[in-house]
């Protein structure tokens, strides 16, 4: 009797480990929205770049995550083709709390080159360059309707990336550089 409740606990325990260890591979893909815009923002038009294999789970730029923090790094001003945006006029202050808490919770990806532009190149290794190319870690793209929010990072820096999505396609309306090493 207490051998049958044994094995029928084992068998129980067993089950719920196999649906947890499915769902945590759920859990750890993104989404085909964060695939096209990695896609649209790393792509053909960016050859160039070769990406690492794992996304980024960085947290301190969630600090940066302020209107005045993110007036105060370098780069141009947000720019959407024909007017120079505000960062009022692409996050309200309930969007900024979203994205800090979206930050502080990133986990790291791993990848899917099948779900990758066959222009995108994929390295396990983070060196200065790859077969002459860059290779860049990225954030897993947060995404707030329109808008999408990336983090890059470099050997030679790193950047905050915002995003808006114009006509099915994702493009960098601004580019802020939280460092930058110059040689």
């Amino acid at each position: 009797m207490i051998s049958k409740f044994i094995l029928i606990l084992c068998l129980i325990i067993n089950t719920n480990n196999c649906i947890a260890q499915n769902n945590n591979i759920k859990e750890r893909t993104l989404s085909e929205s964060q695939y096209e815009i990695i896609n649209d923002l790393f792509g053909p038009d960016n050859s160039n770049r070769t990406l690492y294999y794992k996304t980024d789970l960085s947290k301190t730029w969630s600090l940066l995550i302020t209107p005045d923090r993110l007036n105060m790094l370098l780069g141009p001003p947000c720019n959407d083709g024909s007017k120079i945006l505000k960062w009022n006029d692409i996050f309200d202050t309930n969007d900024f709390k979203k994205l800090k808490n979206e930050i502080i919770h990133l986990k790291s990806y791993d990848l899917d080159k099948t779900k990758l532009n066959k222009s995108i190149e994929i390295s396990k290794s983070y060196e200065k360059s790859v077969n002459n190319k860059e290779v860049t870690i990225i954030s897993a793209p947060i995404i707030l309707g329109n808008y999408a929010l990336i983090k890059q990072s470099s050997f030679y820096g790193e950047s905050i990336l915002v995003a808006s999505k114009t006509n099915d396609k994702w493009s960098v309306i601004c580019r802020k550089s939280v460092f930058q090493i110059l040689e």
